[in-house]
């Protein structure tokens, strides 16, 4: 896998995590919606596609057990063993 290929994994990844985070309430507003679109569409190798992905989660509240399998999702990314 391509460096750019890596970031925009990750950067997918982190998306999720941060509309996991703002669904933790049960609620997305008006502006955490628009913080988080801000965000996201900032961080490099995002592209039109992957945001279309990314809508998907912010459509509809994400349940304590999605919220468990993304946060596990990007710590396997992002931890490394020798931590």
């Amino acid at each position: 896998m391509s460096k750019i290929e890596e970031s925009r994994a990750f950067n997918v990844c982190l998306g999720k995590l941060l509309i996991a985070a703002a669904w933790s309430d049960g609620n997305v507003n008006r502006q955490e919606l628009n913080c988080l679109k801000s965000l996201i569409l900032q961080m490099p190798n995002i592209t039109f596609d992957d945001w279309r992905k990314l809508k998907v989660y912010l459509a509809y509240p994400i349940t304590t057990t999605e919220q468990d399998s993304i946060v596990s999702d990007f710590v396997s990314k992002v931890y490394n063993g020798k931590h």
